[in-house]
């Protein structure tokens, strides 16, 4: 057993470049959402807006800082620790305080702004959770990258690289979410549309609310667009195992890891999908292996170089336990929501220790029983009787006539990543009907006092994609009217 342990633990190695690497691109993206986040602020976190937390507490019963006050200014506040919190984990300051802080306060936000979260958050949530496990020695941020290649560029002339192999729990359990993602949203690509007629990636790519323009022309190649749906599944569900095999003369991971670096890039250019690319780089880039870094710095002779190996597994048997129920949970859950589909009491009850930490495991990526193209419109009628179009007055736009016609650039209806998932639950969810109704006529009449809104009607128009080149006819629904106060 021990033995086994000892293999494990050798193949999750980690190079403690690549974690000081992993380290400073993790805080560039925590400052990149936290800013972010300060944008859309007062339009999501403050009390009298288009998120307030009574809307949420009506269905979410998670824990979240984001719940002691519904204030903008306390909103605020906390997203300043955030900024301040990835700025000490980029410099290397008490780096597992920074973490700590920084995966409380993102589970907070996940949990108050839930509707409008997206897969890539739930990656950089995880990301945070299981790097407080890395040993804090090695988590120097960017003045380790400066001290580390200050020593291995002197110590070409010594024909000696300085770096350390880490071994451990926190790298096992890194490696192993990592790989996670990759396989289950790779196996659960297995309906007809991935296998069979080959449409998933023709499909996503006219799904309006989620393409940029580059999208949008790849869509248009239909052969193309098989090919890549053919591949994609193959490609996540086995690239990553190549992460496990360092061999000198074949270098897998390296293979690996510049393979599913290219694969986000890919995402980013095809979709808007929020910081969800920013984050699987950064998650790769954990695993650059010894190897690649000893090929760098002996500019270009590739020289296996004997190093120490140092044994950082976790040795409090407290938090070794924690971890560890932690991760079978998790793992489970991964297993529960792709295959077994339970909805007994024990399975609600399990998942709600899950959601307690939020290291839920959904990767179903793209893959849907109904491909469904939807757009929103909100028709205002003023105390004068003239007819506008409200939504498109919000977002700013020059033509504000009202009709229920598929917009050009549908992408632009939905304004940003998270008005694009906001918008998505107004579909279903009455209450937010009726708050976003209420919320725009507040808007509007605030702004216009003297041309007020009298009543504001929201429509939903939707097409399904049947196949290539087909598409049902465009149903327009009334979903919810409000007569402005």
């Amino acid at each position: 057993m021990k033995r086994l342990l000892n293999t494990i633990l050798n193949i999750s190695y980690l190079d403690s470049r690549s974690i000081c690497l992993f380290q400073v691109c993790l805080g560039l993206t925590s400052l990149y959402r936290f800013i972010n986040v300060l944008k859309w602020a007062p339009e999501f976190l403050s009390s009298d807006t288009f998120l307030p937390v009574s809307i949420v507490n009506n269905w979410n019963t998670k824990w979240s800082l984001f719940f002691i006050s519904p204030t903008l200014t306390w909103a605020i506040f906390l997203c300043l620790i955030a900024l301040l919190a990835s700025v000490s984990l980029i410099w290397g300051y008490k780096p597992r305080l920074s973490l700590l802080i920084l995966w409380i306060l993102t589970l907070s936000l996940s949990n108050r702004i839930e509707s409008i979260d997206n897969s890539g958050h739930k990656v950089f949530r995880l990301m945070l959770f299981w790097a407080m496990f890395l040993p804090s020695i090695h988590l120097k941020g960017i003045r380790g990258l400066l001290s580390l290649y200050t020593l291995n560029k002197a110590s070409i002339i010594e024909k000696n690289i300085n770096y350390d192999k880490v071994k451990g729990f926190g790298s096992f359990l890194l490696m192993s979410q990592f790989m996670i993602i990759y396989i289950f949203a790779g196996v659960t690509k297995s309906d007809s549309f991935w296998m069979r007629d080959y449409s998933a990636l023709y499909m996503a790519l006219h799904l309006g609310a989620f393409v940029k323009p580059f999208g949008e022309y790849i869509g248009s190649q239909i052969e193309l667009t098989k090919i890549l749906t053919a591949i994609t599944p193959f490609f996540e569900g086995i690239i990553p195992f190549f992460i496990l095999f360092d061999i000198p003369k074949f270098p897998l991971r390296s293979f690996a890891v510049l393979s599913l670096i290219f694969l986000p890039i890919g995402f980013f250019f095809f979709f808007e999908l929020g910081i969800f690319p920013f984050s699987m780089i950064t998650f790769a880039l954990l695993f650059i292996p010894s190897s690649c870094w000893n090929y760098i710095f002996r500019a270009g002779k590739n020289i296996e170089v004997k190093t120490e190996v140092k044994d950082s597994f976790i040795k409090s048997r407290v938090t070794r336990f924690f971890v560890t129920i932690v991760a079978l949970f998790a793992l489970w859950d991964c297993l529960e929501s792709s295959f077994i589909k339970s909805n007994s009491a024990t399975t609600r009850t399990l998942k709600e220790v899950v959601y307690l930490t939020r290291t839920d495991q959904r990767w179903w990526m793209f893959v849907l029983p109904k491909w469904t193209d939807f757009w929103i419109d909100v028709k205002g009628t003023k105390a004068s009787g003239n007819v506008v179009d409200l939504w498109s007055v919000f977002r700013g736009d020059v033509d504000t006539t009202f009709n229920t016609e598929r917009p050009n650039n549908i992408r632009e209806v939905f304004h940003d990543q998270h008005w694009n998932n906001y918008i998505f639950s107004l579909k279903d969810s009455v209450s937010y009907q009726e708050w976003f109704l209420y919320a725009l006529c507040k808007y509007y009449n605030e702004k216009n006092p003297s041309d007020r809104m009298n009543e504001v009607a929201l429509y939903v128009s939707s097409r399904d994609i049947i196949t290539f080149e087909n598409f049902s006819e465009t149903k327009t629904e009334l979903k919810k009217t409000w007569k402005c106060k």
